[in-house]
Formats: structure tokens, sequence, C-alpha cells
């Protein structure tokens, strides 16, 4: 019987190993179709545009302001595994990119009824300029027989293709891009090392892999992918003071990617829960007043941020002080906006919540009552409102015991 379980265990690694390979192999594969870099993009004449502006070419644009366009062309599917979280993520793109004159274009080869129900289904509201292909003629020429989505497209002012893969990259490449920095020598360098490293990792020769993860870093200081491995192997070893040292040398580093920036500060608050009580306290108030000096003009981050602490970090370890400040800034970024929004309603929400950890419940009730009655959708008010009833009856008590 043991015999027979270790015998399962060694076919389902090598199932597991060989998958992984296989999807790999896949992909890499799918990059070497379609356009190539340095090559001049196609226009995108036949789209039927359901949001955002319609645009028909991305080359030989004559216009100087124009030629400090950088365009990201996506191609996805609400079908897609991760296509829920694609326009969440092309939206802090947008957000964070959002004074580097940048243009995102989103294409799906399914109907205008299917991608605009989905939209409307996911509440999404924005100026993307999402379109559809319906007789796949953009997609067939930007990918030709591949069908692996999402992908995405970098192109200069000039119409030229810079860059193509997974959203995973699009940062840590735009950044670059942006900053006249990108070299595709060095990206096609990373590529060669990270096939090496995830082979090393398929046999488990830690050794080796962490190696190449430290010159994947040489040639680029914030791969996220290189900076994983080079992080658990101090958390392997129990060295959480190093991790945390590391990403705070790799976030100088990321100065001008705020995107990246935010994974590392993600990637932080994962070593400091790891950590014993009396050090994670400490670090955690670090953590915050860092996200909230770098974030500070960042509504929607500082208000996830605070609501990521309050949900992952035991109560007596929490810097309110600092939460305090976070979800209050947040809020006035909002109103600057000069209207009432969901996102404003939420952040009330977290606000009261603050103030509920604080003990100041009386104003967490208030704030939550006026968040309820601003509240839109029967289901998002509903939950307001057993917040708010729930503050309410803490407050009730509270007062019965003085």
């Amino acid at each position: 019987m043991v015999f027979y379980y270790k015998l399962q265990l060694i076919i389902t690694m090598v199932y597991m190993r060989y998958s992984i390979l296989l999807s790999l192999m896949f992909f890499l594969c799918h990059l070497s179709y379609g356009l190539n870099v340095g090559k001049q993009v196609l226009d995108l004449n036949g789209i039927k545009w359901l949001n955002g502006s319609p645009i028909s070419s991305l080359k030989n644009i004559n216009d100087k302001k124009e030629n400090d366009k950088i365009y990201v062309v996506f191609f996805w599917a609400t079908y897609s595994n991760s296509s829920s979280y694609m326009i969440d993520f092309i939206n802090k793109e947008k957000r964070l990119y959002e004074k580097d004159n940048i243009v995102f274009i989103g294409i799906s080869t399914e109907s205008m009824k299917e991608v605009k129900d989905f939209l409307e289904e996911k509440g999404y509201s924005n100026d993307i300029s999402l379109g559809v292909d319906p007789d796949k003629r953009i997609y067939r020429e930007y990918l030709k027989s591949t069908e692996n989505i999402p992908i995405f497209f970098i192109v200069d002012g000039n119409g030229k293709l810079v860059w193509k893969g997974a959203p995973f990259e699009v940062n840590r490449i735009l950044s670059r891009v942006i900053n006249k920095t990108f070299i595709p020598k060095d990206q096609k360098k990373i590529e060669d090392l990270r096939k090496r490293m995830r082979k090393f990792a398929h046999i488990f020769d830690y050794k080796n892999k962490h190696k190449i993860a430290k010159r994947i870093l040489r040639i680029d200081p914030t791969d996220i992918t290189a900076v994983n491995v080079i992080v658990d192997e101090y958390i392997k070893k129990n060295r959480m003071k190093n991790a945390l040292e590391f990403l705070s040398e790799t976030r100088k580093k990321a100065e001008n990617n705020k995107f990246i920036q935010i994974e590392l500060f993600y990637i932080e608050l994962g070593i400091i829960e790891r950590m014993k009580p009396e050090k994670s306290k400490t670090a955690t108030a670090r953590l915050c007043t860092n996200v909230f000096n770098t974030f500070y003009n960042d509504s929607k981050i500082l208000n996830e941020f605070t609501l990521k602490i309050i949900n992952n970090i035991p109560f007596p370890l929490r810097p309110l002080d600092v939460l305090l400040k976070m979800a209050k800034r947040a809020i006035i970024l909002e109103k600057v906006k000069g209207h009432t929004s969901t996102a404003l309603n939420l952040y009330y929400q977290t606000l009261a919540e603050v103030y509920y950890w604080l003990g100041w419940t009386d104003k967490a009730v208030k704030l939550q009552r006026e968040a309820t009655i601003l509240m839109i959708g029967e289901k998002t008010k509903k939950l307001a409102f057993l917040r708010y009833q729930y503050y309410k009856k803490v407050l009730k008590l509270k007062q019965k015991l003085q």
C-alpha cells in the first residue's frame, strides 16, 4: 500500500512537471508567431468600437506630440479565466501612467453583445478604447494561428512594435520604454535566463536557480520573478530582516514604476505576516508609512492597502494612526474629483472601520450611515446597512456599560 502511494506521488509529480513544461513551450512558441519586434504594426481598420475613442492607425504619425505616445494593445476574451481581472488591471495601469501619454487598446474576437454584456455585468465604466474584431483579421495578423490570450503589444508613436508578451511583464517593460531605457537585447537575455531558471526549478536545483536570479537582477533589478526567488531563499533560511532590506533596496531601483513598487509592498507584507509579533508591529508601521508616502496621491491604492492591513494583520499589531491618515487621504483625493462616486462610498466605509477599531464608535456609526445612503446597488447597499446596524449595536452596548 505504501509503495502504491509512493508510485502515485511520483506519477503526479512527473505529470505536473511536464504539464508546466508543455504550457511554457506553448507560450514561447506563441510568441514566435505574429508580429516581430521592430516591425511596423498593422492598422486597426475593421475594429468595431464599443468603448472609449476609436483608433484606426498606430503608424506613420507625423504630429510630434503624437510621436511621444506609446500604445499598449492587448488581446483578451470574456471567457478567459483572467478576463475578470483584466479590465481592473488595465484601469490600474491607466491610472499609474496617466501622465505618460499611454493609450490602452483592448481587442476581443467575440461579438459586441458578449463583450458589452460582460462589461455591464462587472460594472466596468472607463474610457479605455475597447473593440471587437469579429472577422479576426487583426487578431490573425498580430497573433497568426495562436490563441493564447491575454497577450500584450507595446507600440511606439512611430507605429513600431517595441515588445510583446504576457501581462505580468507589462509594467517593467512599459516603465523602461517611457524612460527610454528599454533594450530589446537585454530583454532577450532575461528571457533566456528565465528558461534556465525554470529548468533548475523543475529539477529542484535551488542553488543554481538562485544564481540565475541574481544574474537577471544585474540586468534588471526590478524583475519581479527574480526578486521572488531571492526573497523565497531568505524566507527559507528564516532571514526576514535580510529579505526586508533587499526589498527596500529594490524599491529604490523601481522608483519610476509605481506598479512594481506596490507589488514589492505586498511581498513585504507577506514577509511581515511570518514574523514574530514584537518585530512585525514595527515593520508593519514602517510599511504603512512608506505606502502612504509613495502613493500619497493615489486614493484607490491607499484605500486598498488600508483594508489589506485590517484584513491581514491582527488588531494589536496595526498602526491605526497611519491607517487613519491613509483612509482620510483617500477620501480627500476622491472628493477633489468633484463628484459623488461608488468609490467614495467605499472609502467612507473604510474610514468608518478604522474609526471602529480606534474605539470611536459614534463616528463609525455616523459615517457608515452616510455611506449606506449614498451606496448604489441593492446587494452593496444591504451589506453597507448591515455594517451600520452592527456599529449601532456596539455603540448601544458601550453606552450601557458606561
